[in-house]
């Protein structure tokens, strides 16, 4: 006999299958001039989000994610002034 459960919605979407599994590996809050490596298994990809937000005046947008380099297992934050503090970056792989 098996047993779980199912989730969906009204129109009948599975959300079990439907979501990504996130894994946070990191939050950094001063990242100017850093290299981390993180262990990623293989099949999943180590990608960055970053918290700091500017408004401009229709929707926020994220200010410094488009600037860090991700090779491999590894995250560059370039040592420049885009990383002011309080620049709060997640690390994390899906």
């Amino acid at each position: 006999m098996h047993y779980g459960i199912q989730i969906k919605l009204d129109d009948g979407t599975d959300l079990v299958t439907a979501i990504t599994p996130t894994f946070i590996l990191d939050y950094l809050s001063s990242v100017k001039g850093r290299t981390k490596s993180y262990p990623v298994p293989e099949g999943l990809t180590l990608k960055v989000m970053d918290t700091t937000m500017k408004d401009t005046g229709t929707r926020p947008q994220a200010l410094y994610a488009e600037n860090i380099i991700i090779s491999g297992n590894t995250v560059t934050f370039p040592d420049s002034d885009l990383y002011p503090l309080g620049s709060d970056i997640v690390v994390y792989m899906e």
